[in-house]
């Protein structure tokens, strides 16, 4: 997973939660860097029919999240 932020506007202790073709759900935790860097998460190999992210905190005074690209591949 690839994801870009606006600096100062990154989220913090994130959870991808992705639901599998046969109903379980598999949660990964992400942890990413509060810069405009692009920043790359290694997730293993999935099937899945939807996915979710949760910001579960800011690093914005006021809870903003500003995403510039946001980018799965295999």
């Amino acid at each position: 997973m690839l994801i870009q932020f606006q600096g100062g506007f990154a989220g913090k202790n994130c959870t991808l939660s992705a639901k599998l073709l046969e109903g379980s759900e598999t949660k990964v935790q992400f942890f990413p860097e509060d810069s405009n860097a692009l920043q790359t998460f290694k997730i293993s190999k999935i099937t899945t029919e939807s996915l979710k992210i949760v910001f579960e905190e800011s690093t914005d005074f006021f809870g903003r999240i500003i995403i510039y690209k946001l980018d799965f591949f295999s």
